[in-house]
């Protein structure tokens, strides 16, 4: 079994939510050792993008969220066809794991920061 079979497997709580009251988690696209990133859609705009999670353990850390804060600050200043733009900066459903938006839908987690 692939890891893409194997995440496909397991349920995700988030699929089919609503973050913010704008954007539609459709799918789980990967994780890596910070977060893991879904592919979504701007419900208004019916545009599709990426939203990536700190995994909420490292969420409970203040310096953790900082840091993640930062890189989407620095991630939101770049602009090239090379790396997927990072459009917003909330939280998850519980409140606690931060979120990065990116315009693109095929984004990896290394494009998001």
């Amino acid at each position: 079994m692939t890891d893409s079979q194997t995440l496909a497997a397991i349920p995700d709580p988030l699929i089919g939510t609503m973050i913010g009251e704008r954007y539609r988690i459709l799918e789980r696209l990967g994780e890596g050792g910070m977060g893991v990133v879904y592919r979504a859609e701007h419900v208004l705009m019916k545009k599709p993008l990426a939203l990536k999670f700190l995994h909420p353990e490292l969420a409970r850390h203040a310096g953790m969220i900082a840091r993640f804060r930062r890189e989407a600050q620095l991630a939101g200043t770049l602009e090239s066809d090379h790396i997927a733009a990072v459009t917003d900066f909330g939280f998850a459903p519980d409140g606690v794991s931060p979120s990065v938006a990116s315009e693109s839908a095929t984004a990896t987690s290394a494009q998001l920061g």
